[in-house]
């Protein structure tokens, strides 16, 4: 997942997130939310399957699914009222991504680019949201989610012991946003009811969230003791535990 947000951007967009949350709950219709929870319960599949290459029927029945999801919810609670001057633009560029992935995966059969290409909706979204201060779980989620690829993209290619100072202060910096965003995701969980989730899929999420939160820990004292295979298995492990975490939040094919 290429799409990567700046640490100071990924900071002012949660601080106005955050600031945005109590005033939004009265400006929003009421039926936006749980629109937006039925998007993303089609987006998610079509997400995750089009990455995996040995999935491309599945991937091609959850982008259909995703589709009819996006539809229903541009043409209906999208087309409402309330919304700022920038909407339009947010769902054309939503429309092109799906555009792009529907040609990617069902013309080209190359699920890698149409996961590439729906990364975008996401990002779009969550801008869109964050921008008229709709209070939203998933966006918590997705601000953690570009942390967390900072943090497995910027550890430096050599042992611990030949880092030098500026590479340990990047990757320690990344690791701390890191665990902040997901604490904000605990923090934030006053609007998880909304998210739609069953009640198994709430135990496994909090189950989940301790998962990662864990393993951020444990990343930290293995750097601290220098330990270069214990930082790569725990790295290793680290989306493997978001994603699953990620998922839930997603009504998969069967």
């Amino acid at each position: 997942m290429k799409i990567k947000i700046t640490a100071l951007s990924l900071a002012l967009t949660g601080l106005a997130l955050f600031q945005g949350s109590a005033e939004a709950a009265n400006a929003v219709s009421a039926d936006l939310i749980p629109a937006m929870v039925v998007v993303d319960k089609a987006y998610i599949p079509a997400l995750a399957l089009s990455g995996q290459p040995d999935q491309a029927a599945k991937a091609k029945e959850a982008l259909a699914g995703f589709i009819t999801a996006w539809k229903g919810f541009k043409d209906g609670p999208a087309a409402g009222p309330g919304f700022d001057e920038k909407w339009s633009r947010d769902l054309e560029e939503v429309d092109g991504a799906i555009a792009s992935a529907t040609d990617a995966l069902k013309v080209e059969g190359d699920g890698a680019k149409a996961h590439e290409a729906l990364e975008a909706v996401r990002i779009t979204l969550l801008e869109a949201r964050q921008r008229m201060k709709v209070p939203y779980f998933l966006d918590y989620v997705t601000l953690y989610h570009n942390s967390m690829e900072d943090i497995l993209n910027g550890r430096p290619a050599k042992s611990i012991k030949d880092w030098s100072a500026a590479e340990r202060l990047s990757f320690v910096s990344d690791l701390d946003i890191g665990i902040a965003r997901w604490n904000k995701v605990k923090a934030m969980e006053g609007l998880l009811p909304e998210a739609g989730l069953s009640s198994k899929a709430l135990a496994a999420y909090s189950s989940q969230w301790q998962v990662v939160a864990s393993t951020m820990t444990e990343i930290r004292g293995a750097l601290d003791a220098g330990d270069d295979k214990a930082l790569g298995d725990l790295l290793g492990r680290l989306k493997p535990s978001f994603t699953k975490t990620f998922f839930l939040f997603g009504a998969f094919p069967q």
